[in-house]
């Protein structure tokens, strides 16, 4: 957002702009081209397959002091950075790759629609169950994590918890929400 008190709005659209460049992308992921990152040779490729757009020359997490390393104001493509495979059986984006791929098998090509339209009376429901079950949920995470709650030993009175507090009637509410809304169109 430029104010008014912008001296030289032109060049912070610019620079704003910038900031959602391929260019900029890669310098604040890698630094700079030539030195910290280089253009792989044609045919090089990716833990995908596919052509790779760079290859590392100073490996991520080096010390250095070239680039924000993904901080701050950017835009990133979706997926994989299409860098060139090295010989490290732990590099991240392969190993990432690699889970991936092994899951695909077991995925669900559906996936539930982003918005629901809450009556009024739904949503003053919505909003008392969910507030009490999130912050119950939230409690009991911290709870499990530092140990204060076993896993094996509280598990099932977490559960009957979360049904005390209202969770099957806030799973019904949405139930009820997403079938008059999506069920005849969706067709699940």
């Amino acid at each position: 957002m430029i104010t008014k008190n912008c001296k030289i709005p032109e060049i912070a659209v610019k620079w704003a702009d910038y900031q959602y460049t391929e260019d900029f992308r890669m310098r604040n992921r890698w630094g700079v081209l030539g030195r910290d990152w280089k253009m792989p040779p044609a045919g090089t490729k990716s833990v995908d397959g596919s052509n790779a757009i760079y290859e590392e020359i100073l490996r991520w997490g080096t010390p250095q002091n070239a680039y924000w390393g993904m901080v701050g104001l950017v835009w990133s493509r979706w997926g994989g950075y299409k860098r060139a495979l090295n010989d490290d059986p732990w590099d991240l984006e392969l190993v990432l790759y690699n889970a991936y791929r092994d899951y695909l098998p077991y995925g669900y090509n559906r996936s539930l629609p982003f918005t629901l339209a809450w009556t009024l009376e739904e949503a003053r429901q919505y909003t008392e169950l969910n507030r009490v079950i999130v912050e119950y949920v939230e409690q009991s995470l911290a709870r499990f994590v530092t140990g204060e709650l076993d896993i094996n030993r509280d598990w099932d009175r977490y559960l009957s918890d979360l049904n005390r507090l209202g969770l099957p009637a806030l799973l019904n509410l949405y139930q009820t929400v997403y079938d008059r809304q999506w069920k005849s169109t969706l067709g699940y």
